[in-house]
């Protein structure tokens, strides 16, 4: 993309050099832009999509230990001061 992108060849021939289609090369290099920052606005760079990926994986990780610790969570009948009283059980 380099070829398209710095030294500003066509599309076409850098594909027609690479033998690859014109359409590939665009994706390419539509790709490469977005992933560098310079892609249409809101579209998501290649750092942005790595956290993302962090981000839910540290999520899924967080739920699993919720999902844990509410399972071993005691009960209401032993929160408060009427759990040591063994006449209120």
């Amino acid at each position: 993309m380099r070829l398209v992108v710095e030294e500003g060849r066509s599309q076409a021939l850098v594909g027609k050099d690479l033998g690859a289609a014109k359409s590939v090369i665009a994706r390419w290099v539509k790709d490469a832009r977005t992933a560098s920052g310079q892609g249409p606005p809101g579209a998501v760079t290649q750092s942005e999509r790595e956290e993302l990926s962090r981000l839910r994986k540290e999520v899924r990780a967080l739920r699993v230990e919720r999902d844990i610790l509410k399972s071993h969570a005691p009960t209401r009948r032993s929160w408060g001061p009427e759990a040591a009283d063994p006449a209120h059980c």
